[in-house]
């Protein structure tokens, strides 16, 4: 398959908080998938938790993605456009604003996806400077997995970017420039990593609930949780308490509880109640997204399996998607 790939963004602060939102300081490789909604990067921490950013396309002030099909590869695109659309699972409708970046869609024969250091690839966007990650919550969680955020300077990044990659040479070119000077990036792209398994078990199994929060109380909540606990269950119920969050260690039990204060809680969809308990070492790699958010959205499915994605400012009135992907408990 032949491709090429070009696209510009006058101001790389999206694409960078995006990606510091899911990176950490393990040294892992991140799958990018390029398409025609944008692109999506996702990294798998471990067997049981995946992360996904997404940088839409209207994003890039240019954005253009040729795929060279041959009759049979379009043939075959038709068939997995029509099986996408009968094998929708979500009994929740999605028609908010978290729904609408469309980068979960997927059609494996017209993007492009491979693999690259995500460390490698922040290092080379922020050549010109590094970037402190602040919002309204003010970063509460100082917890450990936050240690790496690095200083944005809002007022004085001018960093344009202009990305390109094409199958004759296999890498991911990057041309920065600020204030008049230019820096290249050549990185060397590898074979993605298989798809995980984590993403299907979520979309394996019906959601039954859905939560859309504001970031600021549930940042409070995991902030008043002791960090020495081994698990943290989250339970969503139709009757009071609706949304409650504990956890258990040697000095006691900590419960947390919510009333359906829209204040609070934007919208609750629950159709069925729901106890899960998840590790707690597994949420602290989603801490520093929750951080930097505004609001949460939160599903779950009949087998357990957590989403909390979240809408992160960037610049002016844009925003970025990130979302993480949490497999429960084995109890």
């Amino acid at each position: 398959m032949d491709y090429s790939f070009k696209a510009t963004l006058n101001n790389i602060k999206p694409l960078i908080i995006s990606l510091k939102a899911i990176a950490s300081s393990q040294n892992y490789n991140t799958n990018c998938l390029i398409s025609d909604y944008g692109i999506k990067f996702s990294i798998q921490n471990s067997s049981s938790v995946e992360a996904r950013a997404y940088i839409q396309k209207s994003y890039f002030q240019e954005y253009s993605l040729q795929i060279n099909q041959t009759k049979e590869n379009n043939e075959m695109i038709k068939e997995t456009q029509e099986n996408s659309n009968n094998n929708d699972n979500e009994i929740i409708g999605d028609t908010n604003e978290f729904s609408n970046h469309g980068l979960n869609s997927s059609n494996k024969n017209s993007e492009i996806i491979f693999s690259l250091n995500i460390n490698t690839l922040l290092d080379c966007l922020t050549i010109f400077g590094g970037f402190q990650l602040s919002n309204s919550n003010n970063l509460k969680i100082t917890k450990s997995s936050n240690s790496d955020i690095n200083v944005i300077d809002i007022s004085k990044s001018k960093t344009t970017l202009r990305m390109e990659c094409n199958s004759s040479t296999g890498r991911l070119d990057l041309l920065l420039e600020d204030n008049g000077v230019i820096t290249v990036c050549k990185l060397n792209t590898y074979e993605f990593n298989e798809t995980s398994e984590i993403e299907a078990m979520l979309n394996q199994y019906p959601l039954i609930n859905q939560l859309i929060l504001n970031s600021k109380w549930l940042n409070d909540a995991f902030s008043t949780l002791d960090s020495s606990c081994e698990e943290i269950t989250i339970r969503i119920s139709q009757e009071a308490p609706y949304f409650e969050i504990s956890a258990t260690n040697v000095s006691g039990t900590t419960k947390i509880e919510y009333t359906k204060n829209p204040e609070v809680i934007e919208t609750f969809n629950c159709n069925a109640t729901s106890i899960f308990s998840y590790k707690y070492s597994l949420l602290t790699n989603m801490f520093k997204a929750l951080a930097l958010s505004t609001k949460t959205q939160l599903k779950t499915n009949s087998k357990g399996v957590l989403q909390f994605q979240f809408m992160i400012p960037t610049i002016d009135t844009m925003v970025c998607f990130v979302d993480y992907i949490i497999i429960p408990s084995i109890e």
